[in-house]
Parts: C-alpha cells; structure tokens; sequence
C-alpha cells in the first residue's frame, strides 16, 4: 500500500497513531525496570539520598549522604556525576565514556531483588528490596514533559 495515495487527513491518523504507540512503548520500557524508590541527587562531589519511596527503612532520617551500591558482592563508590541528569554537558568524549560505563555497572548491581546502600559518616549499611516494575505514578515530571514534547514534534513533522 503506497500512504501517499491515501487522503492528507488519513496520512496524519496513521502518523499519530504510531506516534502513541511509540509513546506506549516509551511508557513501558520505564516501567518495566527494577525500581527501589531512590530519590538521589548530585551534592558537594558526592551523591545525596533525599528520599525514598515505598520502602523506607523505619528510622532513616533523610537526606543523607549516599556513598556507595552493592549487590551481590559488587560494591560502587559513587561520585556527583552518577546522578546527572543530562549528560550532555560532558563536553570531554573520554570523561562521557567512563560516565556511560559507569551507568552500566549501576544498572547491573540494580538488577538483583536488593541493593545494600552505604550511608555517610559511620558507613551505615540499609538493606532495599526492588520492586520486579516501577509504579507508573512515580514517572518523574520531566519524563511526561519531555514525552509530550516528542510527541508534539511528531505530530508537526506528520
């Protein structure tokens, strides 16, 4: 079937419709992930702990500093730039590498049911259990803007 002999109208339909179901699939892919509930943010070189949700330890007091991941017998220190949020201003096509390296090695220790958590000063160590998905409700603001963003360029491309 050739899609430039179908009406202007239809040809935008069929372009919108695979432009929700891109978005779909987006959705899924970020669900569909191991989820702990952290709330971590970049501080003074180190990571933050600034929340957790759905499986909070009785008696942590937040934030704290987060020093380091383990599961399974691997352990990572972590540094400020692990929690960025836009890589892009790694200008240093060396420094990009090591950060894309290094975002690998979190998502494997995430994989396991549990993840141990190194707190700061005394070295506290908290236990986390994953859930198998991550709730659709906890999809940050960013994700939904950008999404809708994408999805409007595409709409204006169609």
């Amino acid at each position: 079937m050739n899609l430039q002999r179908l009406p202007p109208s239809l040809q935008l339909l069929a372009g919108l419709v695979l432009a929700l179901l891109l978005a779909a699939a987006v959705v899924h892919l970020a669900t569909a992930q191991r989820w702990f509930g952290l709330v971590l943010a970049p501080q003074d070189g180190g990571v933050q702990l600034r929340a957790l949700h759905g499986n909070a330890p009785e008696g942590l007091t937040l934030p704290r500093t987060l020093q380091a991941v383990s599961a399974d017998g691997h352990h990572m220190a972590l540094m400020a730039q692990d929690v960025i949020e836009e890589p892009d201003a790694i200008a240093d096509h060396a420094e990009l590498h090591r950060f894309l390296q290094r975002q690998q090695r979190l998502h494997a220790l995430m994989q396991g049911d549990a993840l141990v958590l190194t707190l700061d000063g005394a070295g506290q160590e908290v236990v986390l259990r994953g859930a198998a998905t991550r709730p659709l409700a906890s999809l940050p603001l960013d994700f939904w803007i950008q999404l809708v963003t994408g999805l409007g360029g595409f709409a204006i491309a169609c």
